[in-house]
């Protein structure tokens, strides 16, 4: 048996046509309205990035595939409607204490279109970040050694989030330059050794949760330090002085040690063979045995003299410095 045939006639054909026509119009609306519901519909941008307790945050709005012209916007800050900020692309929030949060929501309704909630939640927290050379300093100095080009620097991570005790549970990015440390993140990672850049350099650490939430985070400017230059009195029974010369140093005996100690440069410069010079109002003086000190001693008769010292370090010419001071004899 013949099925039977299907004519279209020239009002079906135009119907048809008409339907097809609309529905290639709307579903592209539909489908874009679709797709700015989800994750990848829009960002809550936070100025600064890592917002901390108690500060000024801007948060900037970002669509990525509508234009806000024409389209209202109305923000609510943890459910109440921020009324001041109608129809603006950034909010500003003050931020409150250790464990506290705001919840953040923008709502924008383009011109005769649906309408795209974008949200983030704020919560306030803090990254210390402590910088420690591993340069030369003498042994009763309190403060950290501070940094110098081409050696080795520590840089420790201490993260202040409330509801994370301990750290070693969250994962560290470490970004030098352009450079991210450890190929990513790594969990645990609180301290990072390298070496110190030569230049001024950025440091910028991100801590994350193990859902990859950012928690915290913190940039620094690394700069190398030039090396610092102090003398001190050596004397056989009471050792080295902890009280470095100033200007002017009188001596009250017949003799007296003075010791050259350099602060924040290569912990081997000693052993790397340096150039060091001692001078006496300019002229070259005898060290002895040991370059780090120099004897001084009084000729019966008063008067002043300009001590000098100079240290290279022949491994890094970067590493000079260079000081001096003015003895008295009585």
């Amino acid at each position: 048996m013949n099925k039977p045939a299907v004519y279209f006639t020239p009002l079906s054909f135009i119907l048809t046509f008409t339907v097809f026509f609309i529905l290639c119009l709307f579903l592209p609306s539909v489908a874009n309205a679709q797709a700015l519901t989800g994750p990848d519909g829009g960002h809550l941008k936070f100025t600064p990035t890592y917002p901390t307790p108690h500060s000024t945050v801007r948060v900037g709005l970002e669509l990525y595939s509508v234009s806000t012209g024409g389209a209202s916007i109305r923000w609510y800050v943890n459910g109440t409607e921020r009324t001041d900020a109608t129809n603006a692309r950034e909010l500003e929030v003050e931020t409150g204490a250790f464990g506290s949060e705001l919840r953040l929501r923008a709502v924008v309704t383009p011109p005769g279109g649906a309408s795209v909630s974008v949200e983030r939640t704020m919560r306030p927290s803090e990254l210390d970040l402590v910088v420690e050379g591993d340069t030369l300093i003498p042994l009763f100095y309190q403060g950290r050694a501070l940094p110098a080009g081409g050696e080795a620097v520590a840089v420790t991570a201490i993260p202040h989030i409330a509801g994370y005790s301990n750290s070693s549970a969250l994962s560290y990015t470490w970004t030098l330059g352009s450079t991210v440390l450890f190929n990513g993140p790594v969990k645990g990672k609180t301290r990072a050794v390298f070496t110190m850049p030569k230049t001024r350099t950025y440091l910028s650490v991100e801590v994350t949760d193990a859902e990859g939430e950012v928690l915290a985070g913190n940039t620094i400017a690394l700069t190398s330090v030039r090396p610092e230059l102090y003398f001190y009195e050596e004397n056989p029974l009471r050792g080295l002085g902890e009280r470095a010369f100033g200007e002017m140093f009188t001596l009250l005996g017949d003799e007296t040690t003075v010791r050259a100690a350099p602060y924040f440069i290569s912990k081997d410069i000693w052993v790397s063979n340096p150039v060091a010079r001692w001078t006496i109002n300019g002229g070259n003086a005898n060290s002895g045995d040991d370059i780090r000190t120099l004897t001084l001693r009084s000729e019966g008769s008063g008067g002043e003299a300009r001590i000098g010292f100079e240290l290279t370090n022949r491994s890094s010419f970067l590493q000079s410095v260079s000081e001096s001071f003015s003895i008295h004899f009585e």
